[in-house]
């Protein structure tokens, strides 16, 4: 399988919430780091470790829906692939949504994802971070 296809599946897996299909194509000691602005909540954060990042995520999923999440595109520059990614996550608890985009950092080596890095779009973010605050005062 080639990177390529190895993150083609990981977005797959994401984007219909399948936690254990994701995993499958992690290291053991796979490394993330989610960046947010400042202010703003990490479900995932930054650690080392398949199953760490394994209980982030469903801490993630108990309380927000992948309604959407498209990569829009790939470039590979060294041992390393870009992306840019479309996503719309729903709150389970209120319905509220939020879209945007967010770009990715990925390392694979032999069929296996050794590393990511997430920085996502910090403007709609805090928008959105102030409409949630906004319709929790109301």
């Amino acid at each position: 399988m080639s990177s390529f296809d190895v993150l083609w599946a990981a977005y797959y897996a994401w984007s219909t919430e399948n936690v254990p299909a994701l995993l499958d194509l992690l290291a053991p000691d796979f490394v993330f780091d989610v960046n947010v602005p400042l202010g703003a909540v990490s479900y995932v954060g930054s650690g080392l470790g398949k199953q760490e990042f394994e209980r982030r995520l469903c801490q993630l999923l108990d309380e927000w829906e992948v309604a959407e999440y498209d990569p829009l595109w790939f470039r590979r520059q060294g041992i390393w692939h870009r992306a840019h990614v479309f996503y719309r996550y729903r709150e389970r608890r209120t319905g509220l949504e939020i879209e945007s985009t967010m770009r990715h950092l990925w390392r694979v080596a032999d069929d296996e994802i050794l590393q990511l890095q997430v920085n996502f779009d910090h403007p709609r973010l805090d928008a959105f971070r102030r409409l949630a605050l906004a319709e929790l005062r109301a």
